[in-house]
């Protein structure tokens, strides 16, 4: 039986046996599921979690559950639990989330907010104009997240690499002062050198490609698709420092006097 047939049927034995209908209730960003169900034994309606054990631990969001309940928080009521299964039958609290209400009230909010969030959908709906701090004391006004994006990638810092061999120069030595004759990088670091231009602009390429992919709406309730894109953009921001970090290694060499 699959996870939709044993949570139904754990239902009905909740339920007493009485008929009900059950429908997706919300997505969430993890591999947990939401259903509204409704019938004779869910009135008003009810909310059936399931959370595959294997994936999520519900002891804790059973605690975590308790702890906001006796801070006066206004949390779901847990009705029923199978922790063995990973289900959980909750009170429902409407269809309305939080973040919904959160955006209607700042959209309609006269003032200004400052907001910080890492969720450029809610940015684009709401935001008026984005303030971008360069890490160094200054700042830059975008009216949207595009228009910060386009403005970073037309800033982005590649500078033009030497098409000369580098060479090392050994410090001073002798009483003469006589120095060691410059001494070229070897046949691969220069080879590396040469193309580090074209593997750095590759690498970027590779980047923006990875962010877009992970930003994109059509998998925004898809957890699992969610993970695998995050995983494969924070690896190909690790390749980018990388090279950026050989780049400089390279360079230092070439730099010695």
């Amino acid at each position: 039986m699959d996870r939709a047939g044993q949570l139904r049927s754990w239902l009905q034995s909740v339920l007493g046996g009485a008929d009900f209908d059950i429908a997706p209730a919300s997505v969430d960003a993890s591999f947990r599921r939401y259903f509204r169900v409704r019938g004779e034994g869910a009135r008003p309606s009810l909310i059936a979690m399931d959370a595959p054990p294997e994936k999520e631990n519900c002891r804790q969001f059973v605690h975590v559950a308790y702890l906001f309940r006796e801070a006066g928080v206004h949390v779901p009521e847990i009705r029923a639990q199978n922790l063995e299964q990973g289900f959980l039958l909750l009170s429902d609290l409407g269809s309305a989330t939080y973040l919904d209400v959160l955006e209607e009230s700042l959209a309609s909010f006269e003032g200004g907010l400052v907001l910080v969030t890492h969720d450029r959908f809610m940015l684009d709906r709401i935001a008026t104009v984005i303030v971008a701090l360069d890490g160094e004391g200054g700042a830059e006004t975008f009216a949207d997240y595009a228009q910060w994006e386009a403005a970073r990638a037309r800033a982005r810092p590649i500078r033009s690499l030497a098409t000369k061999p580098l060479t090392v120069t050994s410090p001073q030595r002798g009483e003469g002062g006589e120095k060691r004759k410059g001494k070229r990088l070897g046949y691969l670091e220069q080879r590396e050198w040469d193309g580090m231009e074209e593997a750095i602009l590759e690498a970027e390429a590779a980047l923006e490609r990875c962010r877009q992919a992970a930003e994109d709406p059509r998998i925004a309730s898809d957890p699992v698709a969610l993970q695998e894109r995050h995983a494969a953009l924070d690896a190909a921001r690790a390749a980018v420092d990388r090279l950026y970090a050989r780049w400089a290694e390279l360079e230092a060499k070439g730099d010695t006097r």
